[in-house]
């Protein structure tokens, strides 16, 4: 496990749990879906570029959810 590997699945889980805490407080289904996704999927890949890209579209999927919704 290369220092690249480590630093993403330390900040993908980070971005993970923080929606996870907000999604107990004001609670939506997209926030909490991808935030179990966040903390749960680095674990299970082995590529660190599939792990970036993965944990990218997942942490921007709740910010543009939200920002469709309130058009």
């Amino acid at each position: 496990m290369n220092f690249a590997k480590i630093f993403g699945i330390l900040v993908f889980s980070a971005i993970g749990y923080a929606y996870y805490k907000h999604a107990k407080v004001r609670p939506s289904y997209v926030t909490l879906v991808c935030s179990i996704f966040l903390l749960s999927f680095a674990y299970l890949i082995d590529r660190t570029w599939l792990i970036y890209l993965l944990g990218t579209v997942a942490s921007m999927i709740p910010l543009v959810f939200h920002f469709w919704r309130n058009r």
